[in-house]
């Protein structure tokens, strides 16, 4: 069941990540790649109306939105301060390793960090780290990883619009932790990510915090059996706070289907804790067990998992 909750962490942040990018990216219009390309190479307009067209191309083919943003950085490399070309990189970076072709994105990433000592831009920077540091990750270097995701945190705890993806970041690093059962870089996680504020219409995101520090007290809890149901009902805590959170957020959510599963997975851990510390609860148990079937995605497989595995408890019960 460890393993099936760590499933839906990277589910969850792979979702989020991609839903925020389209989100931005999104336009009503959908000018075609022709028109995008003839539009950006005008010389009446400024780098700043070229640049907007990044959020215009969501709807083009991934490589046609490659060639939007490298003509467009083009012009952004002239800046004195280069922030977006910077960002640009970055942004193909993402596209290339979302195909799975690490040579070209490692290049575009290598790019944008010859300068990044040619911008003070937070956001910018922020967005160079984190890739970095998801780089890192795809390779398997740990250690580089997180220093590079620290470093994004540092300047994304500095910016006025990205704060959300402080949200990402700690997910990222403590899963690591999670998958060691490392209790003491596991609370330190918990204190930072428990310190995030989300503005509107991100604080459906703090469902995922709460979650995440239910999974440390579960883990806690049967790591310390003296103080198990002392844990667990702190784990009970802070799910029922992720539920609150998404009922009350919901209609916001960037990705409602994700959202949805992840109530789904906390009634289901609510009606398991309560079968292990309270198993003649059976309203409670019931209750949220009836709820997380009314959230059940059955094409999910980690969601369809944990219903199984707590109805069968249900019924030996």
């Amino acid at each position: 069941m460890k393993r099936v909750s760590i499933i839906i962490i990277h589910l969850s942040l792979f979702l989020f990540t991609q839903q925020i990018q389209a989100q931005q990216s999104a336009n009503k219009h959908k000018p075609s790649y022709t028109a995008i390309m003839d539009t950006i190479s005008r010389n009446d307009l400024s780098i700043e109306e070229k640049y907007k067209f990044t959020q215009k191309i969501a709807h083009l083919p991934v490589r046609e939105q490659i060639a939007v943003e490298e003509a467009i950085a083009k012009y952004a490399k002239e800046e004195t301060d280069k922030a977006k070309f910077i960002t640009l990189n970055c942004m193909i970076y993402n596209q290339y390793s979302a195909m799975g072709e690490m040579d070209d994105a490692k290049r575009y990433l290598d790019i944008a960090a010859q300068y990044k000592d040619q911008t003070f831009n937070v956001d910018a920077l922020g967005a160079l780290y984190y890739q970095t540091g998801n780089y890192y990750y795809s390779i398997d270097e740990e250690k580089k990883a997180h220093e590079n995701y620290y470093k994004a945190i540092s300047y994304y705890k500095q910016s006025n619009t990205k704060k959300f993806f402080l949200n990402f970041l700690y997910y990222r690093i403590g899963n690591a932790y999670l998958l060691k059962e490392d209790l003491g870089s596991l609370s330190k996680i918990v204190e930072e990510m428990l310190a995030i504020k989300f503005d509107d219409p991100y604080k459906i995101y703090y469902d995922n915090i709460y979650s995440f520090v239910a999974s440390y007290y579960q883990i806690k809890a049967n790591k310390e059996p003296q103080a198990f149901r002392k844990n667990m009902r702190k784990a009970l805590f802070y799910l029922e706070k992720s539920i609150e959170i998404y009922e009350k957020h919901k209609k916001t959510a960037p990705n409602l289907l994700t959202a949805r599963r992840m109530a789904c997975q906390n009634h289901l851990m609510v009606a398991d804790i309560y079968l292990k510390i309270e198993p003649e609860n059976m309203k409670a148990i019931m209750s949220h067990f009836k709820q997380g079937e009314t959230y059940l995605d059955k094409e999910h497989p980690s969601s369809l998992a944990r219903y199984k595995l707590v109805k069968a408890s249900i019924d030996t019960e």
